[in-house]
């Protein structure tokens, strides 16, 4: 748990605010989260992306992403998704992002935060418990669990973070060469969470 909360520190600074990421009064915000851990416990990282719309839901423009890197052998899958998740709604809150949904491909957690349901395992209860901070002040009010084949944009950030064993976020998605997974797939990911949406 330590190596959790040191991790925030150690991730690089965000730059400040600049043009289309600003928030204006029809945006809306969609924050993907999602983890892995080569071994369950295992090395690990986490993933998440922020994309923003409008109210016509069309647009999609990735304004924030992040990869956290976890390298301890006792990490957990559930540990890394957690990470990504506080995250998200760190960065949520400190600009200002709303209204925002939360997409995960984890039924568990999207479960726990929807349903203020806090998790047994006492590792996980103080993250819990800051994800759910963050969402009670940014007035999450939706919750949406996607199919791993439509979270692929958070997936390859916390791909990023495993292979590179490093942290990162930025305003501005990496011109390098491992973020292409990132903008790749957010056709994909956007395109489905606007048609289940939309079904509501």
């Amino acid at each position: 748990m330590r190596s959790l909360l040191l991790l925030s520190r150690r991730l690089l600074p965000v730059p400040a605010f600049t043009g289309s990421s600003h928030p204006q009064p029809l945006d809306e915000f969609i924050l993907f989260f999602d983890d892995g851990s080569r071994g369950n416990p295992g090395p690990g990282g986490g993933g998440a992306v922020i994309v923003k719309t409008n109210r016509h839901r069309d647009h999609p423009q990735i304004v924030w992403s992040a990869a956290m890197s976890l390298a301890t052998p006792t990490t957990t899958n559930n540990q890394a998704e957690y990470l990504g998740l506080v995250t998200g709604l760190a960065a949520a809150a400190r600009h200002h992002w709303r209204p925002l949904e939360v997409v995960g491909d984890s039924l568990l957690l999207i479960k726990q935060l929807e349903q203020y349901h806090p998790p047994a395992n006492a590792r996980l209860l103080q993250l819990y418990r800051s994800a759910r901070h963050l969402a009670d002040q940014l007035g999450v009010d939706r919750w949406c669990y996607h199919l791993r084949a439509y979270n692929k944009m958070a997936d390859a950030a916390a791909n990023v973070a495993m292979d590179g064993r490093c942290s990162i976020q930025t305003l501005h998605l990496s011109t390098r060469p491992e973020w292409a997974g990132v903008q790749d797939f957010l056709h994909n990911d956007f395109h489905h969470w606007r048609s289940s949406t939309d079904r509501r």
